[in-house]
């Protein structure tokens, strides 16, 4: 009796083998459906681990719109959204660089709820030019790439979590991190020694908020320059064009021109990729 051998398409036997994944996965997280109510407390109870995590929370960039006028742009980092996802559980999430013309680095990401099937795609384009129009090293491309597949994570995953999952938990860090009476006074003092580690003063600080003294920094201040301090962590913003040595850039859906042009390329790997 002669055995006849059945070939079978490899593209056609890894999307069932995927289908198959994806319909596993799916099942397994409709078994076990998250509780909101213990993961929006363990989003807080992380957070609020340390004071550095809960510094990192936020980031805050101020950019123009078509007209020019100057806007504020406030939002969850990248560290927050590692939270954010952690705590809520049954998600699959990930991305990878698509695109690289010499001139600008494209990342996808893709975030799946699985519990409920919602599927969420997102693209974010780096600039890899400097303004004289010399390409970044190799090595800073990578970390360019990895810049902005972290930003283009953290848009698709807040993409497909509802803001009144983890609004009302927001307020509560930033009351955290900004603290009370002596506490506050200590935390704003600390805040503009990493300012001045970054080479920018106290008084640039206050010229850059039109303000004449220290003690007119308030908690709602203080939440915008440690959201100042984060941008320039995940590489959306920098010290430059923070403080006006480079003009502001114009607002985009996915901010994705948000990476400065300067002359030279970023100083070291370990500046763009404190991704927090």
């Amino acid at each position: 009796m002669e055995t006849k051998l059945e070939v079978i398409n490899s593209v056609d036997a890894l999307e069932a083998i995927n289908r198959t994944e994806v319909d596993i996965a799916i099942s397994t997280a409709r078994a076990y459906p998250r509780n909101m109510e213990k993961a929006k407390e363990e989003i807080y109870k992380l957070a609020t681990s340390s004071r550095e995590t809960a510094e990192a929370c936020f980031y805050h960039l101020e950019r123009k719109d078509k007209d020019g006028k100057k806007i504020d742009i406030t939002g969850p980092s990248v560290r927050m959204t590692e939270i954010v996802v952690y705590s809520m559980g049954n998600f699959n999430s990930g991305f990878r660089v698509v695109a690289n013309d010499g001139k600008k680095i494209t990342a996808q990401a893709v975030s799946h709820d699985l519990e409920r099937n919602n599927r969420v795609l997102v693209e974010v384009s780096r600039n890899i030019l400097t303004i004289k129009g010399y390409t970044f090293s190799e090595d800073m491309q990578v970390v360019t790439g990895n810049a902005a597949g972290a930003i283009a994570w953290r848009n698709a995953n807040f993409k497909n979590i509802p803001n009144a999952v983890w609004i009302d938990i927001q307020e509560r860090i930033k009351k955290f991190i900004v603290g009370d009476g002596k506490e506050m006074l200590k935390r704003r003092d600390s805040l503009l020694k990493k300012f001045e580690n970054l080479g920018v003063s106290k008084e640039d600080v206050l010229k850059k908020l039109n303000l004449a003294t220290v003690d007119s920094i308030d908690a709602e201040i203080m939440i915008k320059l440690f959201g100042v301090l984060t941008a320039i962590g995940e590489g959306t913003s920098s010290v430059e064009e923070v403080f006006g040595t480079v003009p502001v850039k114009t607002d985009s859906e996915d901010l994705q021109d948000d990476t400065p042009e300067t002359d030279q390329e970023p100083k070291s790997k370990d500046q763009k990729l404190d991704l927090k």
